[in-house]
């Protein structure tokens, strides 16, 4: 199995001791809460994924590592009325085969309560799954995880890193980060679609939309940001410049190739999915390139014409944003990955239409709160939440640590009051 303390192939990554400290914390710094610490292996190791709110109120994520087997977990947090807390609960923990091994995407939550998500390893074929969890029938009981799907890498692909998305036309659609027929030597990932079973008990069709072939991208690790009957995408790598690509894919797999990245021109690497405003507009983050190396914040229209509407500098803003960014009106939320006064990373608040940057806090490792790499979500007391894996941003092997990750919430009020 590929080993699981890289993001990847390496990208450009020059944040690293010689980064100064200097500044003083932000007052908004009070907001911040650590609502939960993983204590590998009983809850969990390394919440690489992206939270997703329930229609229940709940809070549902995922660890790469951990659980009974340290294969991974899924678990849900649950908000304490009256307070600002959560409370944590493993609701799920995987074997490896045949139910998969190490999820890294968010999952999403359907209206009756089921979680759909993937696996990057494990299942029947060893290159990861899209597995549902189906919630107890009695309170107290234990949920129920079917395989939907298990790839086998050439040609239905390998290792999805990203959650799937729901089609206008109820079939699930992701992208694998290898695999697939391309030209790469690992494959160079795909797009698929998932389509249900035409009776209660049937088989899960797989259907292969597109596989990447280097010059129109490769390795997709972002989730697909669903419109209204296409979807718009990220690669890692690949394109004119092997950067990276924005692209368009339809429902039938039509894909087009957007935006190549230059690098130093406008970014690299982009490893966050896109989000978009209730406007249509799009946002997004590259992890490496700019002007600075240390990665941009951009919007793109759909035609492909990109603009930046900030460079990271490193120590006083923040570097490498694995993460992308919420957008809730005029306000872009986001984590850099790492960077700040500390090196650990921020998160962050873009102001449009002005582009005005701010810190809103600094990571600084305290209760194993650094490195986020998942994009907040907004929960309805008006807090952000999050996630942080510690260390697991940088390329290479995993260095020692006990650190397993962390959960956080950030109150977006002032005075910061957000109470559940």
């Amino acid at each position: 199995m590929r080993s699981l303390g890289t993001l990847g192939p390496p990208g450009r990554l020059a944040l690293v001791a010689s980064l100064a400290l200097s500044g003083s914390p932000l007052a908004a710094q009070t907001a911040f809460q650590t609502i939960h610490v993983f204590s590998s292996p009983a809850d969990g190791n390394s919440p690489r994924a992206a939270l997703v709110l329930a229609p229940s109120g709940d809070a549902y994520g995922a660890t790469l590592l951990g659980g009974s087997s340290n294969n991974g977990t899924v678990y849900q947090l649950t908000p304490v009325s009256g307070t600002e807390k959560w409370t944590e609960s493993v609701i799920y923990s995987f074997a490896g085969a045949p139910d998969g091994a190490n999820p890294a995407g968010a999952l999403i939550a359907g209206p009756d309560g089921v979680l759909y998500g993937t696996t990057i390893a494990g299942g029947g074929g060893g290159a990861g799954t899209v597995f549902q969890l189906t919630p107890p029938t009695e309170t107290g009981g234990a949920w129920t995880e079917s395989i939907l799907y298990s790839f086998g890498g050439v040609p239905d692909g390998a290792a999805p890193h990203a959650g799937v998305v729901l089609g206008s036309n109820g079939l699930l659609y992701g992208t694998t980060a290898y695999g697939g027929t391309g030209t790469c030597a690992s494959g160079c990932g795909t797009v698929f679609s998932l389509a249900p079973p035409a009776a209660p008990g049937g088989v899960w069709t797989e259907t292969v939309l597109r596989s990447f072939q280097s010059s129109d991208g490769a390795n997709p690790y972002a989730s697909l940001a669903a419109e209204s009957s296409s979807f718009l995408g990220t690669t890692v790598n690949g394109g004119e410049y092997n950067s990276g690509v924005i692209f368009s894919v339809t429902e039938s797999g039509v894909l087009k190739v957007l935006h190549s990245f230059e690098a130093s021109v406008d970014g690299a690497n982009p490893y966050a999915p896109l989000s978009l405003d209730t406007k249509g507009n799009v946002y997004g983050t590259a992890r490496n390139g700019g002007t600075s190396g240390f990665g941009t914040l951009f919007t793109v229209t759909k035609g492909g014409a990109l603009s930046i509407l900030h460079t990271f500098s490193g120590v006083t803003d923040g570097a490498n944003p694995v993460a992308g960014v919420l957008a809730i009106g005029s306000a872009l939320y986001g984590a850099a990955s790492l960077g700040g006064s500390n090196g650990d990373g921020t998160l962050f608040l873009l102001e449009l239409p002005t582009s005005t940057f701010k810190v809103l806090h600094t990571f600084n490792g305290a209760n194993q709160s650094a490195n986020p790499l998942a994009t907040p979500i907004l929960a309805p007391s008006a807090a952000l939440l999050g996630t942080c894996e510690p260390m697991l941003i940088l390329d290479g092997p995993r260095p020692q640590t006990t650190d397993a990750g962390s959960d956080f919430t950030f109150c977006t009020k002032n005075p910061p009051v957000c109470g559940n």
